[in-house]
């Protein structure tokens, strides 16, 4: 799978330096043709041209700069479309391992072709939990990746991130979509995924309707939550990951709240935790530090 996904990467970063050269080309030619037409405006301005025959003489050359522009530019795309492979990354059925979990990946194809990624079929498995992924990958905004998760275990997510200070735990059904994936500013998000049994640090907290999006400019992943706990009341998270920055920043909003999810906060002077509570709270630091503030 890892030898697939390389070769897939190699292959996109391959065109994007080939579309790379087209626009440097673009660029040095334009403004070659610039910096003539400019010198021809000043010396016509400032009377240099002592004949007519010298201005259309410098004239014509302009506009045989611009086509021989066009034409070099038009014969390096047609150059990089006719180098550019068509190729097929075919996964056969087998097994992988993360996090020492087996996996089983069915057949699929992910077809690369120029600046878009096709691709088809993937969908990775164990017992009931599954992951799939579908679509259009490619720099427009029309073009939708989907990933289908179905009874993703969240404890087993955030295990293999190494987050210890805040661990979230339940099993995840929903979409996620992502456009303009092969852009600077890529877009994702999901509506909604339903996680049931949703925990945090070990404590349980009830079932969630989750919605999150990503935030390229500051490279966070937003979270709302919609807790309805067992006691029918509903308690809400409203937060962001910042992904680079190995830091969180949550906000509750409780209402009759089961407590032990404190715990771990509270473990240097209380050896357990159990209650209820109501009202705000703000959890927010690194992933190695978390502080935690409430009223």
């Amino acid at each position: 799978v890892l030898a697939h996904y390389q070769l897939a990467k190699d292959l996109q970063e391959a065109t994007m330096r080939a579309v790379q050269r087209i626009d440097n080309a673009r660029n040095s030619k334009g403004t070659e043709i610039q910096k003539f037409a400019a010198s021809i405006q000043q010396k016509a301005q400032s009377n240099g041209y002592l004949t007519e025959a010298s201005y259309n003489a410098d004239m014509q050359k302009l506009q045989k700069m611009q086509q021989d522009a066009e034409n070099y530019l038009a014969n390096l795309s047609r150059n990089t479309e006719n180098g550019a492979l068509h190729t097929d990354v075919r996964f056969n059925p087998s097994k992988a391992v993360f996090n020492d979990t087996i996996w089983t990946i069915d057949p699929a194809v992910i077809a690369i072709e120029g600046k878009e990624i096709d691709v088809d079929g993937f969908r990775a498995w164990r017992d009931r939990q599954s992951i799939a992924i579908g679509g259009r990958a490619s720099e427009n905004p029309t073009d939708t990746i989907t990933v289908a998760l179905d009874d993703i275990n969240l404890d087993y997510v955030f295990e293999t991130l190494d987050i210890p200070t805040a661990m979230f735990g339940g099993n995840v059904t929903g979409k996620l979509y992502a456009t303009k994936v092969l852009t600077s500013d890529p877009v994702a998000y999901t509506p909604g995924l339903s996680v049931k049994s949703l925990t945090y640090n070990n404590s349980l907290l009830g079932d969630a309707i989750l919605r999150s999006e990503w935030h390229n400019d500051r490279k966070s992943v937003s979270i709302l939550a919609d807790i309805l706990q067992r006691n029918e009341r509903h308690s809400y998270v409203d937060g962001e990951i910042f992904v680079t920055a190995d830091s969180l920043d949550m906000a509750f909003d409780a209402d009759r709240l089961e407590i032990g999810f404190l715990r771990h906060y509270m473990s240097a002077f209380a050896s357990d935790v159990k209650g209820y509570a109501s009202g705000k709270a703000r959890l927010w630091g690194s992933f190695k530090l978390i502080d935690m503030t409430g009223d």
